[in-house]
């Protein structure tokens, strides 16, 4: 007869045929199969009769940054294919974008103008599915399929989806960065999340609160903290590595001014821009400079956008009765462990915006939440 130790334990998880249990984790409180391979067509006929609209009855891209795309992205697009580099273009902008739409174009018999449409389109489906996958894995699939339905109507969400800009692709990038992040925690996991939120910072400067959020919640937990943030570290650094050498071999000298952005919301919001950038603008060079002018300002405005803001996504990223029932969610929400530390990424991510004038595109990564 086996002895005691021999048999299994009552708290311990029984193997099957087909290995150990799933993480509750990983495949959410209320896994359906069924729920998932639903949400997956219900995304690809959105997606696909977004692409409709765009190809057959929205033949101009943009509604008002024309210049954006025209001007700018689809130049350094082109250049980047032949392996040059112009530091003007990216005076306000990262390399991700123009890098994306030049592979796009690539598939797109370089037609670049269609793939830049095209690029936005398939992005927003992209975007819709890590949404579900995020709140499936947290709180189940049948509400992830609620949530999904919320965010397959809103009329941001449809809007720059049509729109061809670095929204929708750098949304992608953010939720697909963040979706690693909140996983299993292996250290090659953290590593591919590192390499996608560097990707994700290149295209959209501000998704800088992603490494934030994911060190902090790597930092808090139990394991092999210290592999797992050399791994995301290192997939971090890859990228930014990989674009600091193509422009060292270009020759290119890149100079970020986004702390403008910054400085005309904190300090100047009723200036023209040309008045605001040939006076007050002319004495700041750094972010450190802008914040470190007048830090009580600062702080002060950046309090108020993070209320103001948050007023505006209640009418503009979601219907405004569904808004307001969304802001005791969050309090739900926040007695959820579980949530806790994809909660820790939307607060990182509501705070860096508040430096900056609002826009509904800026915060469709709160949309999930």
């Amino acid at each position: 007869m086996p002895g005691l130790e021999d048999r299994p334990s009552a708290a311990a998880p029984r193997l099957t045929a087909h290995g150990p249990p799933p993480s509750p984790l990983a495949t959410g409180p209320d896994l359906d199969p069924g729920t998932d391979r639903a949400a997956a067509r219900v995304i690809a006929m959105w997606t696909a009769l977004l692409a409709l609209v765009t190809l057959a009855a929205h033949a101009i891209p943009l509604y008002f940054v024309e210049t954006d795309l025209l001007g700018e992205y689809i130049p350094a697009a082109r250049e980047l294919w032949r392996g040059a580099i112009t530091g003007a273009h990216y005076t306000f902008k990262g390399p991700g974008y123009p890098a994306l739409l030049a592979l796009a174009s690539a598939a797109c018999g370089n037609d670049a103008f269609l793939a830049a449409r095209l690029l936005s389109v398939a992005a927003a489906g992209l975007s819709a599915w890590f949404a579900y996958r995020l709140v499936a894995r947290l709180s189940g699939t049948r509400t992830a399929a609620l949530a999904l339905g919320i965010v397959l109507v809103s009329p941001a969400l449809v809007r720059y989806s049509i729109e061809a800009g670095t929204d929708t692709p750098a949304l992608a990038l953010m939720l697909g960065s963040t979706l690693l992040a909140l996983g299993s925690g292996s250290w090659r996991r953290c590593g591919v999340a590192g390499f996608v939120a560097a990707c994700a910072v290149l295209t959209r400067g501000n998704a800088w609160f992603l490494v934030a959020a994911a060190l902090a919640g790597i930092a808090g937990a139990r394991g092999r903290r210290g592999t797992t943030l050399l791994a995301y570290g290192s997939g971090f650094a890859l990228p930014l590595a990989g674009w600091a050498v193509l422009c060292a071999r270009a020759g290119a000298s890149i100079h970020d001014r986004n702390y403008l952005n910054l400085a005309t919301e904190l300090y100047a919001r009723d200036l023209p821009w040309d008045e605001f950038e040939a006076t007050i603008g002319s004495r700041f060079s750094s972010v450190a400079q802008v914040l470190a002018y007048d830090p009580v300002r600062a702080a002060g405005r950046v309090a108020w956008n993070l209320v103001a803001h948050r007023a505006r996504d209640v009418r503009e990223l979601l219907p405004v009765w569904l808004g307001l029932a969304a802001l005791p969610g969050f309090a739900l929400l926040a007695r959820d462990r579980a949530w806790r530390p994809a909660l820790a990424h939307a607060a990182l991510c509501a705070v860096t915006l508040s430096a900056v004038f609002y826009n509904a595109r800026f915060g469709l990564y709160l949309l999930p939440f």
